[in-house]
């Protein structure tokens, strides 16, 4: 089922679909739009789409390598007994080796050794674990929420994890409604299962940072049915499993 456009294309535009109940990209050839050969316009549309099946796997590959750099920052982080305490993806760089760097530690602090010494309110709202959001004591697991949210976003080339909720409803959805972000069906079940361990309503069920380390590296990135374009931006590949 074909719905909105996304963007144009060199032989017709591509459109946002239903199939099979999964988002994907429909790019619909317009030989009206053709200048030159109608026979050359379908052969170069032909070996255009014939390139995709063999697309599986570099995506979800440079995701992984940027989850890792974030996770493995964070465990740093953890390590030295710091909290970043507003972990988003405004809050990371890509250097020219499109390595990842956190940035912005104006709100860290050094964990307190006794959690109710720490119960600021403070972050970015859409990033905070619930305990942050009701000023309960929390520790580095807060970071651990954020990241998952990062994952998310990362993977999905997305940065609005709740569509359908206002921003000044969120608080009160993920604290009491324990609502979290909805993760695409062909998110691989591996990538799938970190965000949901890192969203756990219990702080405590919450895996540490090196775990989620151990985690990402553990997937296995040479199983799949090929790629996607979602809706998000423009050109964002995602992997299918």
């Amino acid at each position: 089922m074909k719905e909105r456009i996304i963007a144009p294309g060199a032989f017709g535009t591509v459109h946002r679909g239903i199939y099979d109940g999964q988002d994907v990209a429909v790019k619909v050839l317009e030989e009206q739009r053709a200048k030159g050969d109608i026979a050359s316009l379908r052969i170069a549309f032909t070996r255009e789409v014939s390139i995709w099946p063999k697309l599986d796997h570099p995506n979800i590959a440079k995701v992984l390598r940027i989850a890792l750099d974030l996770a493995r920052g964070l465990s740093y982080l953890h390590s030295r007994k710091i909290v970043h305490r507003d972990i988003k993806t405004e809050n990371l760089l890509l250097d020219k080796n499109h390595t990842l760097k956190i940035i912005d530690f104006d709100v860290a602090c050094l964990e307190a050794s006794n959690p109710n010494e720490m119960t600021a309110r403070i972050g970015t709202l859409g990033y905070m674990a619930p305990e942050v959001l009701e000023s309960k004591p929390y520790d580095r697991k807060c970071d651990v929420y954020s990241f998952g949210i990062c994952l998310w976003e990362i993977y999905c080339c997305d940065m609005a994890p709740y569509p359908n909720v206002i921003l000044s409803d969120r608080s009160s959805t993920v604290v009491y409604q324990n609502i979290i972000p909805e993760i695409p069906k062909c998110c691989p079940s591996s990538l799938a299962e970190i965000m949901r361990k890192c969203w756990d309503a219990n702080p405590d069920n919450r895996p540490e940072m090196e775990e989620v380390v151990i985690m990402l590296k553990a997937i296995d990135t040479s199983k799949g049915k090929g790629m996607k374009t979602l809706y998000g931006p423009l050109g964002c590949l995602l992997f299918c499993r």
